[in-house]
C-alpha cells in the first residue's frame, strides 16, 4: 500500500503540461502503485476536448475493466448521458482526481458521484486486479 510520502506527488499534480488531464493522472497513479503498466491502460488518449478519442479510451476500458462497487484502484467514471467525460480513481474510500478549472481533488465516492452530472458514475476494476 501507498505510503504518505509516495501519496503526495499524486495531492499535488499539475495539471499544466501539455496533454496531463483526469486519464493521464489516473494511469501514473494505477502505475505508481500497482502492477498495471502504460499497457495495461489508455495512458494519455482522453482528451477533454476530443470526443472520439474519449469514445475510443472508453471502450478500451470497458475491454480491459470489469464493473464494480468502489474499491481501492477502481476507475471512477462519470458521465454524461452515456458519454464517458472524466475519470478518477479510488483509493482509501475516496476518489483522487484532477481537471483544469479544479486541480487535484481528493473526494468522498459520495461528494465525486453528487459532482457527476446526469448519467451518472461508474465503476471499473482493471481484470489484472481482481
Amino acid at each position: 500500500m501507498p505510503d504518505r510520502a509516495a501519496l503526495r506527488r499524486f495531492r499535488h499534480w499539475q495539471y499544466r503540461d501539455p496533454g496531463a488531464n483526469c486519464s493521464d493522472y489516473v494511469a501514473a497513479f494505477l502505475s505508481a502503485f500497482t502492477s498495471l503498466t502504460a499497457d495495461d491502460y489508455p495512458v494519455g488518449v482522453v482528451s477533454a476536448r476530443d470526443g472520439l478519442r474519449k469514445a475510443r479510451a472508453h471502450e478500451r476500458v470497458v475491454q480491459l475493466f470489469e464493473a464494480c462497487e468502489p474499491r481501492d484502484f477502481a476507475l471512477a467514471c462519470q458521465y454524461i448521458g452515456r458519454v464517458f467525460v472524466h475519470v478518477g480513481v479510488v483509493f482509501g474510500g475516496q476518489v483522487w482526481h484532477t481537471g483544469a478549472a479544479t486541480g487535484t481533488v481528493v473526494e468522498s465516492v459520495e461528494h465525486f458521484e453528487r459532482r457527476g452530472q446526469h448519467g451518472g458514475t461508474r465503476y471499473w476494476i482493471h481484470k489484472k486486479l481482481l
